[in-house]
């Protein structure tokens, strides 16, 4: 029996005219997204999707955090599940990155990347410097993991 697997994946590449305007603003990586075994929660820009990993990893340049199994993978991936169908938040992206407001949590049914990563690393019981999943940037939730935490990577480019 495998043991469960929980990752945090960071795209870095640009691409496209999107994502380098969100370089441009916050900096690469460009977005996030939660690995929970084969299982991949993807906030899109039509919203929270589950796809399999090995579709996501396709294309782009990414790089993978593990996460400790000491944090609570069930409740992160229950987070996750629970989010599947929501639409992206566009003002919620807005306000708590590019006009560096505190967004809260942002919509009740609307998520961005980096706040739905956040949102399931707090439900996992991962102590992130901030409690309001909506104040991380790609960038800013990556920092945290390498530079606050520890955490090592490895990369994957198709």
């Amino acid at each position: 029996m495998t043991e469960p697997v929980m990752q945090v994946a960071f795209r870095h590449d640009v691409g496209s005219d999107l994502r380098y305007l969100i370089a441009r603003v916050t900096g690469a990586p460009v977005h996030c997204v939660m690995i929970h075994g084969t299982r991949c929660y993807d906030a899109t820009f039509s919203g929270l999707i589950e796809r399999t990993a090995d579709d996501r990893f396709k294309e782009g340049r990414w790089e993978i955090f593990d996460v400790s199994p000491w944090y609570n993978f069930e409740a992160a991936e229950a987070y996750s599940i629970k989010r599947v169908g929501w639409l992206y938040d566009w003002i919620g992206v807005l306000f708590a990155w590019w006009m560096g407001r505190v967004a809260g949590e942002g919509h009740r049914k609307k998520v961005f990347c980096s706040e739905h990563c956040a949102g399931a690393l707090l439900a996992a019981g991962v102590p992130l410097l901030y409690r309001r999943a909506a104040r991380f940037t790609p960038r800013k939730l990556r920092d945290e993991l390498r530079d606050r935490f520890g955490w090592t990577s490895t990369w994957v480019t198709p």
